[in-house]
């Protein structure tokens, strides 16, 4: 028959050749069955020393070449792999394990664990022996702070001891103890405030005093102070109210206005002050005798002693001449100025002065001249 086909060997006909077959077949045959082992078993280039109970172990295996390769250096025995036996950990779960020093009593102390990893976490930073901790720690307050034991405080308050040596809250608050800062007042002079009943506005009266207040008041007169009005006064009082004293008009004597020869020569007055009377006299010259006040001129009338007088206007420093008003008949013998200058020159008509120069602006200068 004709020489069959495979490429594996589940391919080969296990009842060929047939009997009827020709010798010269033989060889075609031997190199299908050659081609078709080397086909099904590219890999094996040595001896396969496994018998065949040891590979059939693989029958119906469906590992991987990857999974199988996990077993690679495997020295474990099987007593040791059993051990896994019914292991429902997963890869991420046994790679926990990665790194673990601790020992199995040291796990087995986790053992009956109930506490949470956050509760755990609580005892992150312990450095001793937290029950021995706790032992030594005050087991409930006691003493000042039992008031303040299971409730909040008002905010913002200060602290202080009740008459039970209680820790309380004042009315002090914060605010107010702010006010504090910065003062360098001592106790002895803060203490000075204490029983002060003087409201701000009072004590700013103090403000500008510039010494012992009661001193100051002690040298003034008391509103119980009286003052009397003296004689010919009316009026007067004590100091509790503004005081008039009032001077009566005791006089009896009216203005006088002379003129001309006639002149003022008495005048009398009482024990207040008061013009009672006036005396005029007057002068009698001798014939011939010339005044005149309107000119500044006096003559004798024989013919002799002849006077200047009157007032001129200096406007500058330097000298400065002016004219009599009337010129004497002969000559001046001598002018006198009052006042901040001094003569320095006469004639019959004038004279000349210098004012001192430390005086500034217009000077009224009077001024009597003597001549003939």
């Amino acid at each position: 028959m004709a020489l069959e086909t495979g490429t594996y060997i589940s391919d080969l006909n296990s009842s060929n050749p047939v009997a009827t077959d020709g010798l010269a077949q033989a060889d075609d045959h031997i190199r299908l069955v050659k081609s078709t082992l080397k086909a099904t078993l590219p890999n094996l280039t040595g001896a396969v020393t496994g018998t065949q109970d040891e590979l059939n172990i693989l029958d119906g295996a469906t590992i991987t070449t990857a999974e199988l390769n996990t077993l690679d250096g495997l020295t474990a025995s099987t007593t040791e792999l059993n051990k896994v036996d019914g292991l429902t950990a997963s890869t991420a779960e046994l790679n926990t394990l990665d790194g673990l020093t601790a020992s199995t009593a040291e796990l087995n102390t986790l053992d009956g664990l109930t506490a949470s990893t956050a509760e755990l976490n609580h005892t992150d930073g312990v450095t001793s022996a937290i029950q021995t901790q706790i032992n030594s720690k005050q087991p409930t307050i006691t003493g000042a702070a039992t008031t303040i034991d299971d409730t909040n405080l008002t905010a913002w308050r200060a602290l202080i001891s009740n008459g039970s040596g209680k820790v309380a809250v004042s009315s002090v608050t914060s605010t107010e103890l702010a006010k504090l800062d910065g003062l360098t007042a001592s106790a002895t002079e803060l203490n000075r405030m204490d029983g002060i009943t003087a409201s701000t506005t009072e004590l700013n009266h103090t403000d500008g005093v510039s010494s012992n207040i009661q001193t100051q008041l002690n040298a003034k007169a008391p509103t119980s102070r009286s003052i009397s009005a003296g004689d010919g006064l009316t009026g007067g009082g004590n100091l509790t109210a503004n005081r008039t004293i009032s001077h009566s008009n005791t006089s009896s004597q009216s203005s006088v206005n002379n003129s001309g020869n006639t002149v003022i020569q008495d005048i009398s007055v009482d024990t207040y002050g008061h013009v009672t009377s006036i005396g005029s006299k007057t002068i009698s010259t001798t014939a011939g005798n010339s005044l005149s006040t309107g000119s500044g001129a006096w003559t004798d009338g024989s013919g002799g002693l002849q006077i200047r007088f009157g007032t001129v206007s200096s406007t500058s420093d330097g000298a400065q001449s002016f004219n009599f008003t009337s010129a004497f008949s002969s000559a001046c013998l001598v002018c006198v100025v009052g006042g901040e200058a001094q003569t320095t020159a006469v004639s019959r008509t004038g004279f000349t002065i210098d004012r001192e120069n430390d005086y500034n602006g217009t000077k009224a200068l009077q001024y009597i001249a003597l001549g003939y």
